[in-house]
């Protein structure tokens, strides 16, 4: 089951593809869990995928129930995309810095180099959809900004 996570007047927070994840991105998840920090509130992985690639957009929570609003996210260019992902990258080696030798670390310093290695000159634009999505339909795993805590 996957997590977004809300602070204590529920307001989005990042969101968590499992348990496992959650964990390693939040010393406090149990704080969350328990409704202490603030709220971690289940959502189905077909949410968490849409929210992860920018298909959908948070609204609003109370804490159970979760209304979300179709996005439209797209890339004019390739100094857009590129832009979008140094942006990632940066937020990346910040998180490094923190995290040290974890499996989060591994799995972030892994999507670092797929966005690396990313030639953005061969991809048509406009880009009708988000980074996360292109690489997730290029057969890539993915993280969202969203993720990045």
């Amino acid at each position: 089951m996957a997590y977004l996570v809300l602070d204590k007047q529920y307001g989005f927070t990042f969101i968590s593809k499992d348990l496992e994840e959650f964990k390693s991105q939040h010393p406090g998840a149990e704080g969350y869990i328990a409704g202490i920090l603030g709220y971690a509130v289940e959502i189905s992985n077909e949410d968490f995928i849409a929210l992860q690639t920018g298909q959908k957009d948070f609204v609003s929570s109370d804490g159970t129930t979760v209304t979300y609003r179709d996005a439209t996210r797209f890339f004019a260019t390739k100094e857009q995309l590129d832009g979008q992902i140094n942006f990632i990258k940066s937020s990346i080696d910040e998180i490094l810095k923190r995290k040290g030798d974890s499996s989060q670390a591994t799995r972030l310093s892994t999507y670092k180099a797929v966005l690396e290695s990313l030639d953005t000159s061969t991809i048509n634009y406009p880009l009708n959809s988000s980074l996360e999505k292109y690489l997730l339909d290029n057969g890539h795993e993915v993280i969202s900004p969203l993720q990045l805590v």
